[in-house]
């Protein structure tokens, strides 16, 4: 049997501490004397525990009566539009953030990427300056992001398939699988004409994947039932375009990521679901109205982290020859904007996610 891994209990009893006061000195935390500081880090070194080179670094840096270049916090970068509200799915994602890097003896710090006065240079050399060598970056608005940044000294990892240089790795969300599963669920509810109503933005960020993926399907439609999508740059555009689009192709049902349509549909005497079926592509755990695909941002969040300590803790710095891209598997959300068979149950809105690493 392979002998069992030190905990934190272990060392507090070897070092006649608390648990607690190892966990806050792990952690960085100033307010514990320098002999007490020396004595559990030695012990926590001398046991293997964590191979951290924050402890290595802690160490050393006792030695020499120095500070410690390392910060046990974990910069989490926004790179959405300075001041934009929050999106629910982000906050799910930045909470869960926290709860996983506290657990875990890190702390988040947040930064803005686009805030006035700020660029990545200059955030760079913020995040040096107050010892944070692990970084998580938020997915931007825009594709093709590159970023002319020195990342060599971090442990990082990105959000989504928007930053393309540096090549980090990443946490995404299965957006090709996501449509197969939305065209399956309304195709099991008895919809035939099935509609996509997006506007190239959404769908750039995405790298086309659900508009591929809908385009194949349809392609291989055996019904004759084909319904074009409706593509648009912009959301006025979208507006301005979708009603025309909606009667030429008559679908009974729409999919899509933006929350305005339904009001449409509404304002031009549509009842939805009795006349036409709307499917969200995008959702968070707040729209109990509609029915879709959450994509498990609380997940996300959790993966990040984990993804970021686990290179701290081998010491793995800069950007990886090899990225490696974690999935996080989306779920189904039922929900009132879909007719339903009598007999099925309703109430269990949420279905098991699993993640994957590709």
């Amino acid at each position: 049997m392979p002998p069992k891994e030190p905990t934190m209990q272990t060392i507090a009893d070897l070092a006649g501490v608390s648990k607690m006061s190892v966990s806050r000195i792990l952690r960085g935390h100033p307010h514990h004397n320098q002999e007490t500081k020396e004595k559990v880090l030695g012990i926590a070194k001398r046991l293997g525990y964590r191979t951290n080179p924050l402890i290595s670094a802690l160490m050393t840096n006792l030695g020499q009566k120095k500070s410690s270049p390392y910060s046990p916090v974990i910069g989490l970068i926004h790179a959405l539009p300075y001041g934009q509200p929050l999106h629910p799915n982000m906050i799910e994602f930045r909470e869960s953030a926290y709860i996983q890097a506290n657990s875990s003896g890190y702390g988040i710090e947040e930064f803005y990427l686009n805030e006035p006065g700020m660029s990545p240079s200059r955030l760079i050399e913020i995040l040096t300056s107050r010892g944070i060598h692990g970084i998580i970056l938020e997915h931007f608005w825009v594709g093709d992001v590159k970023l002319d940044v020195d990342l060599s000294k971090f442990a990082s990892v990105s959000i989504g398939l928007t930053l393309v240089s540096p090549r980090l790795h990443r946490v995404d969300r299965d957006h090709y699988n996501d449509m197969m599963m939305a065209m399956k669920k309304v195709r099991s509810l008895g919809y035939s004409r099935i509609g996509i109503a997006n506007i190239d933005p959404a769908e750039d960020t995405k790298d086309y994947r659900r508009v591929a993926c809908f385009e194949y399907l349809q392609n291989h439609d055996d019904t004759g039932m084909v319904v074009p999508p409706m593509k648009a740059k912009s959301k006025a555009q979208l507006k301005q375009r979708f009603k025309a689009w909606l009667e030429v192709n008559q679908p009974d049902v729409v999919m899509s990521q933006h929350i305005e349509i339904p009001g449409y549909l509404k304002d031009w005497g549509y009842k939805v679901p009795h006349d036409i079926g709307f499917l969200h592509l995008d959702m968070c755990k707040t729209l109990k109205e509609f029915a879709g695909i959450y994509s498990n941002w609380a997940q996300k969040g959790i993966v990040a982290v984990n993804q970021v300590v686990d290179q701290l803790n081998r010491g793995e710095f800069g950007v990886p020859q090899n990225p490696i891209t974690t999935v996080v598997e989306s779920r189904w959300m039922d929900g009132p904007s879909l007719k339903y068979p009598q007999v099925q149950n309703t109430k269990k809105r949420l279905e098991p996610a699993n993640v994957a690493v590709i």
